[in-house]
């Protein structure tokens, strides 16, 4: 999933953010300027694209939360996710 992970992590860079994946499970910090539903489609289409097209994200263990570092901080969507693979 290198090539996954690396279009993931431009994405993510471009906007200034913060990707990270451990096995199954990502994280994704980006400021508020990208909303949820962007972040959401970006990765379902790099699945696709990629032919990870079978895992799917579990929307039970996906957790979306903003996150603000201090009063007058920037703001940031944070979405953390985990996978789980459809067999066919």
């Amino acid at each position: 999933m290198i090539d996954f992970d690396l279009a993931l992590k431009s994405f993510v860079e471009s906007h200034n953010g913060c990707y990270r994946r451990y096995s199954d499970d990502i994280f994704i910090a980006l400021p508020l300027s990208i909303s949820f539903a962007e972040i959401e489609h970006f990765v379902v289409s790099r699945l696709k694209e990629t032919s990870y097209d079978s895992l799917k994200i579990n929307q039970t263990k996906t957790e979306k939360t903003i996150y603000q570092i201090g009063p007058n901080e920037n703001l940031f969507a944070c979405e953390m996710a985990s996978f789980h693979e459809f067999s066919i």
